[in-house]
């Protein structure tokens, strides 16, 4: 027993419950976006793979190892504890191992060894801005057992989840108290901005425990501790080589920063913690668990131990008492389980029956759980953030492109919910009631009634400005048509103006081509005569054989050269444009014979009217 704890309330002092062991998970939330271009599960298996290939001193980092399977020998596997109890769903979610799920690894055994040998020391409030400012100024306030884990869930939406779980030492030299443990819970979280605790592997120098001569044949065998100011690759491994959580969960990101750009998603650590006390101590009355509400209010929020809290006997924030001997409660950044042993120890110190299995199952199995609601956590504050980037886009730019984010969006909303946003998680009926525990604690449901009607209001203003924008282009884009129509209408008309222009001057044209035509033919007709008169002059041919020559051959020249020149006017048949020309030409030509006939029979008349007396005076002139 380690004394007692007053209670104001209380007519008398009640009896400070036996502390058995304490177990922490210290975790670190952060968010990360690819830098390479490409699909989202290409760029999420590029970083998967990024980590699984780092290596630290020729070692591997990291390992990924899958569900259990008796066919593989030796394979890393997933602690049981963690899936076996979980609905198939969310199991495949978080222990898949697909892209489109949670990807899980876990820092390799070999490193864990180096870092934690068989324990570390601890000190509080030793280090400062999260880095180690110089040697520790006392010895260890705790000592930290060797049986250390640390893990990775990431998410292909940008959400990782960094756990490091260790354990408290307690024994006679190393005795545990409430304040000490509430003041350690809440030293793990400080990261930056308050003093935080540092770590190393025991050292002589630095254990307090040896002096003089002692001491430094201790340190001349050890070796001594590495300077503080070394990188802290040199002192990771190394006996008294200090780092903080903080410089330490850097170098186990390091591989990822390679491939994605880190942000932190709170300037602290989150707290796991599982204190166990002795079998004397039980949570049946409410007594029973009075004197120990302010401590676990404070431990699920991670205060100081001597914060003012909440009121005596009683607890500040979502708690529950699943069975008499386990009592949780879960704030924003901290959950705290206080679980009891059931049966007193055996000759050897050890818990009886199911005593030695609780610690790691609410290590284990409710983690998960409170992990699950961690995850929809800070996807649906991511998600937040997101939606408050497209709103602020939209406000610059046209809404097409916002509108396909925010529905993008609302995908992946729909997507995460149905897959890790679900009623019950687990077939065991207190561990779905832990999982809703853990989501009020840690606002879940009022955080994703947020997202989802941000998103949806996002989305209806998005589609009524979209509707404005296409009203408004539908609108312009008449006016255009209207204005082409009238454009179209006006130059129709002036085609058509053009057209019977060009008409009236290709009729011109081809009336004054058929007048052209004709003096062509008469030409022609003209050439013929002369060519005839030529050639029957030369040739001595008779005076008659000549003028019908003339007069058969200008007609049929004239014929011809009608034939060939009218012909191919499509307004005129071909027959009646040579009627046409040969008409006038033989009218003409009967009209000349008839005119010379007539005139040559007139001349005869006269010539023989003035004959006679004429021949008379001839006659007598010769005898």
């Amino acid at each position: 027993m380690l004394g007692f704890m007053n209670d104001p309330d209380a007519g008398s002092p009640s009896p400070t419950p036996f502390l058995r062991s304490a177990d922490f998970r210290v975790i670190h939330p952060f968010e990360f976006d690819s830098k390479v271009q490409g699909s989202p599960a290409s760029a999420f298996a590029g970083i998967t793979a990024a980590l699984l290939s780092a290596q630290m001193d020729g070692v591997a980092m990291w390992e990924a190892p899958g569900l259990r399977n008796p066919a593989v020998a030796g394979a890393p596997v997933v602690p049981e504890l963690y899936y076996e109890e979980l609905l198939p769903a969310v199991r495949r979610f978080l222990f898949g191992g697909k892209s489109d799920g949670t990807v899980y690894i876990r820092l390799s055994r070999p490193l864990v060894t180096t870092v934690f040998r068989n324990g570390l020391d601890v000190w509080l409030s030793e280090g400062k801005d999260g880095r180690v400012v110089g040697p520790p100024s006392g010895p260890p306030s705790a000592r930290l057992l060797p049986e250390a884990a640390v893990e990775l869930f990431l998410l292909s939406s940008g959400i990782g989840v960094l756990s490091v779980q260790i354990g408290i030492e307690a024994n006679a030299r190393n005795p545990l108290s409430l304040d000490r443990v509430q003041e350690l819970n809440y030293r793990l979280a400080q990261r930056r901005h308050k003093e935080c605790p540092i770590f190393a592997i025991p050292h002589p120098r630095l254990s307090g425990r040896l002096v003089g001569s002692q001491l430094e044949d201790a340190v001349a065998k050890a070796g001594e501790p590495p300077r503080a100011d070394l990188p802290l690759e040199q002192r990771l491994g190394r006996p008294g080589g200090l780092f903080t959580l903080e410089e330490w969960k850097d170098v186990l990101l390091s591989p990822l920063e390679s491939e994605a750009q880190l942000r932190d998603a709170q300037g602290q650590f989150s707290l796991y913690s599982v204190v166990t006390f002795g079998h004397q101590t039980s949570w049946e009355t409410s007594e029973t668990r009075a004197p120990l509400a302010h401590f676990l209010s404070g431990m699920a929020q991670a205060e100081e131990e001597d914060h003012a809290g909440s009121l005596p006997r009683e607890i500040s924030v979502p708690n529950e008492l699943l069975n008499s001997r386990h009592w949780a409660a879960a704030g924003s950044l901290a959950a705290a389980h206080l679980i009891c042993d059931q049966w007193p120890t055996d000759g050897r110190g050890h818990p009886q029956r199911y005593d030695g299995l609780r610690g790691p199952t609410v290590l284990h199995r409710y983690f998960i759980l409170w992990l699950l609601a961690q995850l929809q956590r800070l996807h649906f504050l991511r998600s937040v953030n997101d939606v408050a980037a497209v709103a602020q886009a939209s406000m610059s730019s046209s809404s097409t492109p916002q509108a396909q984010g925010i529905r993008e969006l609302r995908v992946r909303l729909l997507e995460f919910q149905a897959k890790a946003y679900q009623h019950e998680v687990s077939v065991r009926a207190v561990h779905n009631r832990y999982y809703r525990l853990a989501q009020q604690g840690l606002q879940i449901e009022p955080l994703f009634d947020r997202v989802h009607h941000a998103v949806e209001n996002l989305d209806s203003v998005l589609e009524s400005r979209g509707q404005t924008e296409i009203a408004l282009g539908q609108s312009t884009l008449l006016g255009e048509i209207r204005r082409l129509t009238a454009e179209q209408e006006q130059s129709s008309r002036s085609l058509v103006d053009i057209s019977k222009e060009v008409k009236a001057n290709v009729e011109t044209i081809q009336k004054i081509q058929t007048k052209i035509e004709y003096v062509e033919i008469f030409l022609v007709a003209v050439y013929a005569v002369e060519l005839i008169a030529h050639l029957g002059h030369a040739f001595g041919f008779n005076n008659d054989y000549v003028g019908w020559s003339i007069l058969v051959g200008s007609t049929v020249a004239a014929a011809l050269a009608a034939w060939r020149l009218l012909s191919g006017q499509p307004h005129l048949p071909r027959g009646r444009t040579v009627l046409l020309v040969l008409i006038p030409i033989v009218l003409l030509l009967a009209l000349y014979l008839i005119s010379g006939w007539v005139w040559a029979r007139h001349g005869k008349r006269d010539v023989a009217a003035t004959s006679p007396p004429a021949a008379a005076e001839s006659n007598s002139q010769h005898p």
